[in-house]
């Protein structure tokens, strides 16, 4: 009874409410027609920002399966390389599937790729779309002039966290200006940083008419994306699980093969190594042999090289010889053509005096460049007999009368005919200037003697029409005077012959000097 009242009342307020919608206007909705759009374009875009975080997850779990098949694959690869012929069909066979199966995630991936990639460009669209709002926004003027119609209208700005619903219920109708300004100043702040950040967490992206066609695409992809994901991942991991399974058996049976040959290369290695050190002992052994016949065959060569330099030394040193030989043989043809030319001029000079020596047996042995003027003194010839030929022949001054009395001692006797050699110069040797006879005699010097010096006097005026020592005075050290005194010969307008006592003293008297000679 009770449920049929009920029933009863609950249709007559049914009817009641039906009259009532019928006949009374239609109430003012609390927002206006542009706030019911913006929440709806709101509620819209972060269904499409789930969808969008969505796809995001499906891509970063896709790409976590990419990066497992491909360390699959690397381990498949290398797995492949270090077999032996038994496992290579398998393997090779595994790598083929590997491969192919990546390829394909590769195009899936791909598609993926540009499903963000689209997802970037509706971003950007989004982007776009703030700035139209914030124009619109900016234009919306509040012609209600009740306080409660604003404050409902305002309430809109409340889901786009422009302002509070605390703030809104508080306000007064003077403090309604502020209000707005304040929401007015906070969106262009908000939007300003969405330009400066490029983020759009906090605040509606679309009020675009292609909004609706761009959101249903999105969710249909991404529902597409994560229906064909969920299937793929499940048949990766199938497929992971069986290859994994394969990959065990596989490397099983690698590891035993792999047992097999190390022991196999082991064997290997140590007959190798007994190999080798034969081969190393044959080769020292080869190599000692090789050299010692090296050496041999250096010391053969050496001492034939040897032999060969020494026979080519004493060739070279007997043709050195045998040119010395010749060329001393050939001085001595000159120098003897020399001497003879010498010889014969020295029998013409005496003929013109009446003097007829033999100068064919006169020996001239220190003959040479330095010492290059003869004298010839043949047999007999006094000093008495030479002055009067020099008297014959320009003025003379003689000191003594009888030259061959007051010379007491000459080194060198005409006892049998003889030559000397001396310097050719006009002037004594300056050279010998200033020594004593004493010290002459201490450093083995032999001097000229008196006769000698007036031969050569006779001699140099009969060559040139001039006279010695024009300058000098020759001391004559080879001869003696009584007392030990030491005649002297010099030209001053006449030939002057006279004595000095240089035996001792040192004194430089007349520029006095020693003519050396040598025989």
């Amino acid at each position: 009874m009770k449920k049929m009242i009920l029933c009863v009342v609950f249709l007559a307020l049914m009817l009641g409410l039906g009259v009532v919608y019928q006949f009374y206007p239609n109430p003012r909705p609390l927002l206006s027609e542009e706030g019911q759009n913006l929440r709806e374009f709101y509620q819209s875009l972060n269904q499409s920002k789930i969808d969008l975080a969505k796809t995001k997850g499906l891509i970063e779990a896709r790409e976590k399966v990419i990066a497992e098949q491909k360390q699959i694959l690397q381990a498949g690869e290398a797995l492949a390389a270090s077999g032996q012929a038994v496992l290579i069909d398998s393997v090779s066979y595994s790598q083929e599937k590997v491969k192919a199966d990546l390829a394909r995630r590769k195009r899936d991936d791909k598609f993926l790729r540009q499903t963000v990639d689209s997802n970037k460009v509706y971003q950007g669209k989004l982007e776009d779309i703030i700035v139209s709002l914030a124009e619109r926004i900016a234009k919306i003027r509040i012609d209600f002039s009740e306080t409660e119609a604003i404050k409902a209208e305002l309430a809109a700005l409340a889901d786009y966290q422009l302002l509070s619903l605390s703030e809104i219920k508080a306000v007064t109708e003077e403090e309604l200006p502020a209000l707005l300004s304040k929401a007015n100043g906070d969106f262009k702040e908000k939007l300003e940083q969405i330009k400066k950040s490029q983020r759009i967490d906090f605040f509606p992206d679309v009020l675009a008419e292609d909004f609706i066609a761009t959101s249903s695409w999105l969710k249909q992809a991404a529902i597409y994306q994560a229906e064909q994901t969920e299937v793929k991942k499940r048949k990766e991991i199938e497929e992971q699980q069986r290859r994994q399974a394969e990959a065990d058996q596989q490397r099983k049976a690698f590891e035993e093969e792999k047992l097999k040959q190390a022991e196999a290369e082991k064997q290997r290695k140590i007959a190798e190594e007994e190999r080798l050190r034969q081969a190393e002992a044959e080769s020292k052994r080869k190599a000692a042999e090789e050299q010692q016949r090296q050496q041999a065959e250096a010391e053969s060569k050496r001492k034939q090289e040897e032999e060969e330099r020494r026979l080519a030394q004493f060739e070279a040193d007997r043709k050195i010889i045998e040119a010395e030989k010749d060329q001393q043989r050939q001085a001595e043809v000159e120098k003897q053509k020399q001497i003879d030319a010498v010889i014969a001029d020295w029998q013409s000079f005496w003929l013109k005096f009446g003097v007829k020596a033999d100068l064919s047996a006169v020996k001239i042995s220190k003959y040479s460049p330095e010492f290059s003027r003869i004298l010839i003194i043949p047999q007999g010839l006094t000093l008495n007999q030479t002055i009067r030929f020099c008297r014959d022949r320009f003025p003379v001054s003689n000191f003594w009368n009888d030259l061959d009395k007051a010379i007491v001692q000459n080194d060198r006797l005409p006892t049998q005919t003889y030559a000397v050699c001396l310097r050719d110069r006009r002037e004594a040797d300056k050279e010998l200037r200033n020594l004593s006879a004493i010290a002459l005699v201490e450093k083995k010097i032999v001097g000229i003697t008196l006769l000698e010096r007036l031969v050569y006097e006779l001699k140099y005026f009969d060559e040139t029409g001039c006279h010695l020592d024009g300058e000098g005075c020759t001391l004559c050290i080879g001869s003696r005077v009584a007392g030990g005194d030491i005649p002297c010969v010099n030209w001053t307008g006449h030939l002057q012959v006279s004595w000095s006592d240089k035996l001792f003293r040192d004194i430089i008297y007349y520029n006095e000097c020693v003519r050396a000679v040598v025989y």
